[in-house]
């Protein structure tokens, strides 16, 4: 069975101008490292390291 692409043109030049902002939010764990462009994607990666649900 073979994949199909889904992704158009648009989407691919949203998720690029997406990653092109700076991730000023950074996870406050020790080790980590990850950095977010969005307060809420880091408030959502917290919780997986308290291993809360969404």
């Amino acid at each position: 069975v073979s994949k199909q692409n889904v992704t158009t043109i648009r989407t691919q030049k949203a998720s690029h101008n997406r990653r092109k902002q700076e991730a000023t939010f950074v996870c406050p764990v020790p080790g980590c490292g990850s950095t977010f462009t969005r307060s809420f994607n880091l408030k959502g990666h917290i919780r997986s390291h308290n291993e809360e649900r969404p």
